[in-house]
């Protein structure tokens, strides 16, 4: 199963801590930017159609809506910081630099050793400021994730980025073809059968190899990419019900409801209502700000 993460203000920080081997959990995608900062251990890291190796050092930048999950690495353990945030908190900024969310095109990125003094710097200062008696400082937190933002956009724009970037895609190259085609055709039938007709494989090797390489089932992963596409069609068109249903895959409008609801755990009718309403501003709030504690892995 797979479900969208929608954090409960503006911006969200938190760091977990794992000393044991850690099951998958279900993939996942969000309305919001995330940076996930790995400070020890290693994991595998599926992200829209590739899976990558996250070592210690390395930053994960997932946009909004895009489809990801992680698993353990076979070494047991690890220590990340997630931050989450949506446009409307880094909105002044954006419009002072449009290039400052422009890393996000960069999916993994490993960061030098400097590099990554200054980020735990800022990632504790981050935490500091989340975990102590005071309400977080707006002011603050703005300019910490700014500075943090600024250091990844330069890191992708020196010599330094073909260095020390991370684009080993490990996942094989029929897998990618997979995932595209499906992120491709979606809206169309898609079946075991007709993709392993696709892709010239016995739908038994080819569903063993998807799971294999990505976590979980072709299917699972196709319910993913139709119901992100009715998230977007719910937040940014009038179409009805039916329209986004049929236009999105599904062969009725039932199926579409029943599997939205399963997934996201409201109707698609209640998720546009929701969707539309104002996202409360956590700072201006005056109760204590809730840490996201969704643990990714």
């Amino acid at each position: 199963m797979t479900f969208e993460h929608k954090i409960t203000g503006n911006f969200e920080v938190s760091m977990i801590k794992q000393t044991k081997w850690t099951e998958m959990v279900d993939p996942h995608f969000h309305d919001c930017y995330e940076l996930y900062y790995l400070m020890q251990g290693e994991v595998f890291y599926f992200i829209e159609n590739g899976v990558f190796s996250v070592k210690k050092g390395d930053m994960v930048l997932i946009p909004c809506h895009i489809i990801h999950k992680t698993r353990s690495h076979n070494k047991p353990g690890y220590k990340r910081v997630l931050i989450s945030f949506n446009e409307k908190f880094v909105g002044d900024m954006v419009k002072d630099d449009s290039d400052l969310l422009n890393c996000f095109h960069q999916k993994v990125i490993s960061l030098t050793k400097k590099e990554q003094q200054i980020c735990e710097s800022l990632l504790n200062q981050l935490l500091d400021e989340y975990s102590g008696i005071y309400k977080p400082n707006k002011a603050l937190t703005k300019c910490l994730l700014g500075q943090l933002l600024i250091l990844l956009s330069r890191h992708v724009q020196s010599d330094e980025a073909e260095k020390n970037m991370q684009t080993t895609n490990i996942a094989s190259q029929k897998i990618i073809e997979i995932v595209e085609y499906i992120n491709r055709e979606y809206s169309n039938e898609i079946t075991l059968e007709i993709l392993s007709e696709t892709f010239y494989m016995s739908p038994a090797h080819l569903s063993k190899l998807f799971k294999k390489s990505t976590g979980f089932h072709y299917s699972e992963y196709l319910i993913n990419v139709r119901l992100r596409q009715a998230v977007r069609m719910l937040q940014n068109t009038d179409r009805n019900i039916t329209e986004i249903a049929f236009e999105t895959g599904f062969n009725s409008s039932n199926h579409f409801c029943k599997s939205f609801k399963s997934v996201m755990g409201v109707s698609p009718l209640k998720y546009r209502k929701m969707s539309s309403a104002f996202i409360p501003d956590i700072f201006n709030s005056k109760t204590t700000p809730i840490q996201n504690t969704h643990n990714i892995l």
